[in-house]
């Protein structure tokens, strides 16, 4: 089954994988006694059952949405999901064709995280989710702009924020050479848009802020097209001195900036040569950040947090951070 329609897509990774990158994917229970979820999906104008419609489980503060189908519904419109932890959830679901993307709210579908409904999935049981209604797409189309207002080319344009290396996920389309975009499978609500361009610019969410709780967000319209132009502030940089506890050699490092808030990953820098020791990383502010390292070292890999708490970013200017990993 190809759940995306129009869309450039990375690998499909498994939940393991996903969540150590801060993708957003539930946790697989494992041995663990987690619960599920049973989900019904119905057309709002009809009532009637939507088939083969994509449940995907996202735990808020977790980070953009994974790849992937997640659990697809049966012919009454129904599925129960893998066993998941215990936990507060939301829903993502989408289809291969006819209905536009949504965050599952109580009663009816937002492009905004924050009004999904919360599903609290106990150990040994089933939690029954509100009914999903599915309304008709609409169309988001526009040009990336650089700072000074020209076209930003092979910009990638997104209403997630997809892991870097892993590549585009959902709901994710790269923009031509003149900078022109089009996302026609979005549900007709009102939706954040993440830009990620590359170079010197940072990755940033429309209106240019780096916290997607902040970003304009651009009304959709069922079944027609909505023109919005994503002009790209310039942001400011986080820099400092790497580290490498005890002075272990390493083949390569990674520093990956993620929001303290949304847990959405919004700034990469890595290591050109394995005796690199500082980075500059181009960020979007103002927001507060936390970071996190990887190492590869001998073909094994490794990875933690630089700190624990957040760090405050401005929206312009040099900010120093010295980092210690390994």
């Amino acid at each position: 089954m190809t759940c995306q329609r129009g869309l450039r897509v990375g690998a499909v990774l498994g939940a393991t994988a996903l969540s150590a990158v801060g993708l957003g994917a539930p946790v697989h229970a494992g041995t663990a006694p987690g619960g599920r979820v049973a989900v019904t999906v119905v057309n709002r104008a009809t009532g009637n059952p939507v088939a083969d419609a994509c449940v995907v489980l996202v735990q808020p503060g977790q980070g953009g949405l994974p790849d992937g189908c997640g659990d697809v519904t049966d012919q009454r419109g129904r599925v129960t999901t893998g066993r998941v932890q215990a936990g507060t959830y939301q829903m993502f679901v989408f289809t291969p064709t006819g209905y536009g993307y949504q965050w599952a709210g109580a009663n009816g579908g937002t492009g905004d995280q924050r009004d999904a409904a919360r599903i609290q999935v106990r150990a040994g049981r089933t939690s029954q989710a509100a009914t999903v209604r599915l309304d008709r797409p609409g169309a988001i189309t526009g040009v990336v702009r650089d700072p000074a207002g020209a076209p930003v080319p092979a910009a990638d344009v997104s209403i997630t924020a997809w892991g870097f290396g892993v590549g585009p996920s959902l709901g994710a389309v790269t923009a031509d050479d003149q900078g022109r975009y089009r996302l026609d499978v979005l549900g007709p609500y009102s939706w954040p848009l993440s830009a990620t361009s590359g170079g010197v610019l940072p990755r940033q969410w429309s209106g240019g802020v780096g916290n997607r709780f902040q970003a304009d967000r651009v009304r959709v319209r069922a079944g027609l097209d909505t023109t919005h132009d994503l002009k790209l502030a310039r942001g400011g940089l986080l820099r400092g001195g790497v580290t490498v506890r005890g002075g272990a050699a390493v083949d390569s490092w990674r520093l990956t900036a993620v929001s303290a808030v949304t847990g959405d990953q919004i700034g990469v820098a890595d290591s050109g040569t394995a005796v690199d020791r500082s980075y500059a990383m181009p960020l979007a502010g103002p927001q507060s950040i936390k970071v996190r390292w990887s190492v590869q070292a001998g073909g094994e890999s490794r990875s933690g947090w630089a700190r624990t708490t957040p760090v405050r970013v401005a929206g312009s200017g040099t900010r120093t951070l010295d980092v210690t990993i390994g």
